[in-house]
């Protein structure tokens, strides 16, 4: 029986793992922490239920559906749409498929002029040429300038100015198929399902990597194929690979009680510190206590607790005495960079039994990992 060692249980990991497996190889997982999961994790902390990072999952993704896994995950989905402030008002931009009440906004001259919305429409429609992203959207105007780019930067975690156009279409385009959620359990919950029967040893590092076995905390293990799927930094080591550009990101929670945060919307916001809020709880119940409401905000730069509640305050129009602050994580290496003229798909293969996985390698989400995953098991699947 073949034979297959994969570094790492991240998204792209667990994937690769399963295809390895069910072609017929011997596979084992070597994770160095004690859970899967890689950046996708939920702590449970006093009944509130707290992702690292603000995550939401596509199940329109391609890869997503490849896994036949999201009956398990009870999603619950966000709208297709957020709340933005626009001249003193709160509008409702989003998808008018969904529903009807977006019109209103999507159609008003406050958002921005009709034909820079469709400009912006034209970019989905058509791959663009590869420039960096804000030089493209020129046509799109304040539409993207005032509306589009706070949401979108929430979904790169880094100025949507400067990421590749390319990227962003083939992002968006998944996101006018889906209907991104969340599942009951937390994120957390796609990694638990992908890794159910298989292999996984936790709590062992990996010092080396090379053609046949790797040097781990644990002694010297073989096998006939290595998929080296761990974080930037163990992969350079291990695999001599250049620096990736990683985007930093920090998400707070917050506790208020019920009733002061209604909304279901994602709050898309122009003022600093944080680039968006959402009461995550008012989208999936189960992520906090019946009395209270779970508030998700994400910021770009490193604040203080005091500036967190300050701000959450006032972009939720409630008192700071009933924020009561539970976590923040601060995640160094959130997502890949991904600028322009970078490929969508990047060569995996670095010998002829090690090969590299990630969303590094292709594009910065879930998609993008779960590919990568694929990809790897099937090249290797292919020598044999």
């Amino acid at each position: 029986m073949p034979s297959a060692i994969v570094i790492g249980a991240g998204l792209a990991g667990l994937a690769c793992a399963r295809v390895l497996q069910e072609s017929g190889f011997e596979v084992e997982i070597l994770e160095k922490s004690d859970r899967v999961g890689g950046r996708v994790k939920t702590d449970v902390v006093d009944g509130f239920r707290l992702d690292h990072g603000f995550q939401v999952l596509n199940p329109a993704y391609e890869e997503v559906q490849k896994l036949k896994i999201m009956h398990e995950l009870d999603l619950q989905h966000l709208p297709k749409g957020f709340e933005i402030e626009l001249d003193g008002k709160t509008c409702l931009i989003g998808d008018p498929r969904e529903s009807l009440k977006y019109l209103k906004d999507d159609l008003s001259e406050t958002s921005g002029s009709l034909r820079e919305k469709f400009a912006f429409l034209a970019f989905i429609a058509r791959k663009p040429q590869d420039n960096a992203l804000g030089e493209t959207m020129k046509s799109s105007g304040n539409f993207y300038r005032g509306v589009v780019k706070g949401f979108l930067d929430g979904v790169f975690l880094t100025d949507s100015d400067h990421v590749s156009s390319a990227m962003a279409h083939e992002l968006l385009r998944w996101f006018m198929k889906g209907r991104p959620g969340v599942p009951a359990l937390g994120m957390g919950e796609l990694p638990r399902q992908l890794s159910h029967g298989l292999n996984i040893r936790f709590n062992c590092s990996v010092d080396v990597a090379r053609e046949g076995s790797v040097s781990t905390s644990e002694g010297e293990l073989r096998a006939d194929f290595i998929v080296i799927a761990a974080d930037p930094k163990t992969t350079r080591h291990l695999a001599s690979q250049p620096d990736l550009s990683m985007n930093p990101s920090w998400t707070w929670y917050h506790a208020v009680p019920k009733g002061a945060a209604t909304s279901k919307f994602l709050k898309i916001l122009h003022h600093e510190p944080f680039i968006n809020s959402l009461a995550i709880s008012n989208i999936a119940p189960s992520y906090a206590p019946s009395d209270q409401t779970l508030i998700s905000s994400t910021t770009l730069q490193k604040i203080s607790e005091e500036e967190a509640i300050k701000a959450i305050a006032a972009t939720w129009r409630i008192s700071a005495s009933e924020i009561q602050y539970l976590r923040h994580y601060e995640i160094a290496e959130s997502l890949p960079f991904h600028g322009p003229k970078k490929p969508l798909e990047i060569p995996q293969m670095i010998s002829e039994r090690i090969f590299l996985a990630g969303d590094s390698y292709s594009i910065p989400a879930q998609q993008g990992a779960l590919r990568s995953g694929r990809m790897a098991a099937e090249m290797i699947i292919a020598r044999q």
